[in-house]
C-alpha cells in the first residue's frame, strides 16, 4: 500500500510582491496624487502647424504632474514585477505589457481625484485610489507566472479594471477642454493598449494582438471625436464608448483565440447593446 506522504500532492509556495518594494510604490503613489492637488506649475503651450493648419497645444501642471506620477508607478511596477521568482527573461521588455494598466491607471484615477473638492470625500478617494493600485500590481505579479493557481482571479479583475479604464477615458475626454484632433488620437492610443492587455491576459500571442489593437485604437479615436460632439456628460460618455468597445474587443478575442461563433457574437452584442442604450439613455436623461 502507498504511504500517506506519497499520496499527497506537492504544492510550491506561491510567491508575492517584496513588502518594502511595496511600501515604496505606496507612497510614491499618494506624494504624486497629493502634488497633482496641491502643487501648482505654469502651463506650456506648444504651437505647431499640420498642412498649414495651426494648433495650439496646451501642457498644464497637472497633466504633467500625472504623466510624472505615471512614469513613478510603471517605474515601481518594474522593480516589483522583477523580483518574481519564475520572471526567466530580464530584458526591459520582459514586463513592459505589464506596465499598461498601473500606468493608465494612475493617469485616470490622478484625473478623477482632481475633480473631487478637497475634503473627506477626497481624502477617502485618495486612500481608495492607492489601495486600488496596489490591489494592480498584485494582480500583475501574479499574472506573471500563468501556472499560478491565481491568474485567473487575477486576469479577471485586471480585465474589469481596463473595462472601466475605457469608460473613465471617454468620460475624461469628455470634459476636457482641449480640441478633438489633439486629444483623440493619445486617447485612442490608450484604448488601444488596454485592448492589448486585456488581448495578452487570454493568453494569446502577442504576434497577432497587435493589428487588431491598433483596429481598436483607430476605432476608439474616431468615436472619441464625434462623443465630444453630442450633447453627452461624462458619464453617459463612458456607458457609450464601453458598449461598443465590449462588443469590439469581446469579438476580436474571440477570433484570436479560434471560438467564434454565432453565438459569441449575439452574447458580446447583447451586452455592448445593454452599455450603449443606458448610455444613450442617461445622455438624453441630462
Amino acid at each position: 500500500l502507498p504511504t500517506a506522504h506519497c499520496l499527497l500532492r506537492y504544492n510550491p509556495p506561491m510567491p508575492f510582491p517584496d513588502r518594502r518594494q511595496m511600501s515604496t510604490v505606496t507612497a510614491v503613489i499618494l506624494l504624486a496624487f497629493a502634488l497633482n492637488r496641491a502643487l501648482v506649475l505654469p502651463a506650456r503651450e506648444v504651437v505647431f502647424s499640420v498642412f498649414g493648419s495651426i494648433f495650439r497645444l496646451q501642457m498644464t501642471g497637472d497633466f504633467l504632474i500625472l504623466l510624472l506620477a505615471a512614469g513613478l508607478v510603471a517605474t515601481g511596477s518594474d522593480a516589483v514585477l522583477r523580483a518574481h521568482p519564475r520572471l526567466e527573461e530580464r530584458e526591459l521588455g520582459a514586463t513592459a505589457l505589464h506596465w499598461i494598466l498601473p500606468g493608465l491607471g494612475a493617469i485616470g484615477l490622478g484625473a478623477a481625484l482632481h475633480l473631487l473638492p478637497i475634503g473627506p470625500l477626497w481624502w477617502a478617494g485618495l486612500a481608495a485610489s492607492a489601495l486600488l493600485l496596489l490591489l494592480v500590481l498584485f494582480a500583475e505579479f501574479v499574472t506573471l507566472d500563468v501556472l499560478d493557481p491565481r491568474y485567473d482571479a487575477a486576469a479577471l479583475g485586471l480585465s474589469v479594471l481596463a473595462y472601466a479604464l475605457l469608460a473613465l477615458i471617454a468620460g475624461l475626454v469628455r470634459g476636457a477642454d482641449v480640441r478633438s484632433t489633439l486629444i483623440a488620437p493619445p486617447a485612442g492610443l490608450a484604448a488601444g493598449l488596454l485592448a492589448l492587455r486585456l488581448f495578452t491576459l487570454e493568453r494569446i500571442p502577442s504576434r497577432w494582438t497587435w493589428p487588431f489593437a491598433a483596429v481598436l485604437a483607430v476605432l476608439t479615436a474616431e468615436s472619441l471625436w464625434a462623443l465630444r460632439h453630442w450633447p453627452v456628460g461624462r458619464i453617459g460618455a463612458g456607458l457609450l464608448l464601453l458598449g461598443p468597445g465590449y462588443f469590439w474587443i469581446g469579438v476580436a478575442r474571440a477570433f484570436l483565440q479560434g471560438r467564434l461563433t454565432r453565438a459569441v457574437v449575439l452574447e458580446f452584442a447583447l451586452v455592448g447593446g445593454i452599455g450603449l442604450a443606458t448610455g444613450a439613455i442617461v445622455a438624453l436623461a441630462r
